[in-house]
């Protein structure tokens, strides 16, 4: 049972009312006795319940947008590009040509230690960020980290090598980021 509204005078129980014969009328007899109680009552209950289904909506309409703004960006490298631009991360990664070994070799051949650099007895890893191209072209060359004094001769190797092996994405050649860090030593 289900108990709408009571005071000394009255109680109205929904569950019996409905039943009854003549209920209609009576609630609307009670309604112009009390004008302003059970009216009130009634039109309170129905703006509370569209209010809180306005909460409601407000609060999936909330979630849904949140869910499509945070897209994992790991996920977002594996989606096919929409324009030319470069992916972070793809299934194959852009090589050199010939590998590891090819890249050791070029890099013993090629690779000048700034006499500045030597001087100061300055080592370290420079790490070079670039753009290799669908045609394995690299542009966007630059050094990101390690030390600055290091960074002209790492940029430089890297903007004489031979074109790369593009990047595939589905079975495809595609534009890429890639960093390559390059390792500086003095001998002893």
């Amino acid at each position: 049972m289900f108990t709408c509204w009571q005071n000394e005078q009255l109680t109205v129980d929904l569950a019996e009312c409905r039943n009854t014969p003549g209920a209609k009328q009576y609630f609307q007899a009670e309604m112009k006795a009390w004008p302003g109680s059970i009216k009130s009552i009634y039109t309170n209950l129905y703006f509370m319940k569209h209010f809180y289904l306005l909460c409601l909506q407000f609060f999936f309409v909330i979630i849904t947008v949140n869910a499509q703004t945070n897209i994992p960006k790991d996920s977002m490298a594996s989606l096919p590009p929409k324009t030319d631009s470069a992916l972070v991360k793809v299934e194959f990664e852009s090589t050199f040509p010939g590998g590891d070994a090819g890249w050791i070799r070029y890099l013993t051949s090629s690779l000048v230690y700034p006499p500045k650099a030597v001087r100061k007895k300055v080592e370290g890893t420079v790490v070079v960020q670039f753009i290799v191209g669908k045609d394995g072209s690299l542009s966007d060359i630059q050094a990101i980290s390690g030390p600055e004094l290091l960074w002209e001769a790492a940029e430089k190797v890297i903007k004489e090598s031979p074109n790369w092996k593009p990047a595939l994405q589905n079975g495809k050649k595609v534009k890429s980021y890639k960093k390559q860090p390059i390792t500086f030593r003095l001998r002893a």
